[in-house]
């Protein structure tokens, strides 16, 4: 049905994923200290927060986006001045 769809629209079938990348200022696991002193790793305390939003189309085209906003005001900002229709899956 999508295809049949895309075929009479002249459109390219995109698959879309999305997910949110965030930085936390957790010390690791591990470090490095002289013999018999204990290890510190000092942290900023800041924190960086993105999404990103990709999209494969069926013709080989590969679109991308990183954005501080939330997923719901995206909308389709991915696929924004395309010549090609395109559909989402």
């Amino acid at each position: 049905m999508i295809e049949a769809r895309a075929k009479a629209e002249g459109a390219a079938i995109a698959w879309v994923d999305q997910c949110g990348l965030r930085s936390d200022a957790a010390p690791p696991g591990r470090s490095w200290a002289p013999r018999g002193r204990t290890p510190i790793v000092r942290v900023t305390g800041k924190r960086l927060r993105v999404n990103v939003m990709s999209a494969v189309a069926s013709c080989g085209a590969l679109w991308f986006v990183v954005f501080t906003e939330r997923f719901t005001a995206l909308g389709c900002r991915l696929c924004s001045g395309r010549t090609v229709p395109t559909t989402c899956t």
